[in-house]
């Protein structure tokens, strides 16, 4: 089996490491001659021989939308673009791209592998009682681009909203009346915190991904980690095994 993925940088390469386990032999297109099978423009003349195939977009955000509309030749079973879009704008016409015409037989899903931590599995039960959500991470300045769309999906997650938010600059943003996020440099930190009426929890994503619920009303108190997630194998096994009910967003 093969399956298409757009870019040749980290996290093109470790989808591709990745999919092997479930028996995919990877095809890389992008301009890095040394890790590309082929370029953008060997696309047209090479498609025929791979259609029907899932295609994973990892390339620079920049050229996610044009990668997008490009992988539509493979009659993709699947198109699962990485973190998302540069903005708003380019988003919506993604949006309205996969919606029009023949792309509607093609899903397409924003991936976001850190939905797939089991410490937000517990959090389902508090999702109505959340007063404010409050995400504290530290980041290496050069990271924070990166960054921000995990925080707001899993922000999303956690509340079951389709907010977005697109500033990348150091500091505190607001998401909404409920959520928001500080981002200051340094040494990464990822950490957040839930209030509800009646507990305080705190996640912590790490090596160890952990979650501390703390009763207001009561002296009590439960948690929980995991060591060693591989939250982005766990992301593409529920693509595989799962896609009726996929944690991730569909445009």
């Amino acid at each position: 089996m093969h399956a298409i993925i757009y870019g040749t940088g980290k996290w093109a390469q470790l989808i591709s490491i990745k999919l092997k386990s479930f028996g995919f032999n990877s095809i890389l297109i992008g301009n890095n001659n040394l890790v590309a099978s082929y370029t953008r423009s060997d696309v047209p003349h090479i498609a025929e021989k791979y259609q029907k195939v899932p295609v994973f977009i990892a390339s620079a955000t920049k050229d996610h939308f044009s990668d997008l509309t490009q992988a539509a030749i493979f009659n993709p079973t699947g198109i699962y673009v990485e973190k998302g879009f540069r903005s708003i704008e380019e988003k919506l016409q993604a949006k309205t791209w996969a919606n029009t015409g023949k792309n509607k037989k093609t899903p397409v899903y924003i991936l976001s592998q850190y939905r797939y931590t089991k410490i937000l599995d517990v959090l389902e039960p508090f999702r109505s009682d959340i007063i404010s959500v409050r995400h504290n991470w530290v980041l290496d300045k050069a990271e924070v681009s990166e960054w921000i769309p995990h925080i707001i999906s899993i922000d999303n997650y956690i509340r079951g909203t389709s907010n977005e938010y697109y500033n990348s600059d150091i500091g505190t943003h607001r998401i909404d009346d409920k959520s928001s996020f500080t981002i200051t440099k340094g040494m990464r930190n990822l950490n957040t915190t839930i209030e509800t009426f009646n507990e305080i929890i705190n996640l912590y994503f790490g090596i160890t991904n952990q979650v501390l619920i703390v009763s207001k009303q009561e002296n009590m108190s439960a948690q929980a980690g995991y060591q060693n997630e591989d939250c982005l194998n766990n992301q593409l096994k529920d693509i595989f095994t799962n896609n009726e009910k996929l944690r991730l967003e569909r445009l």
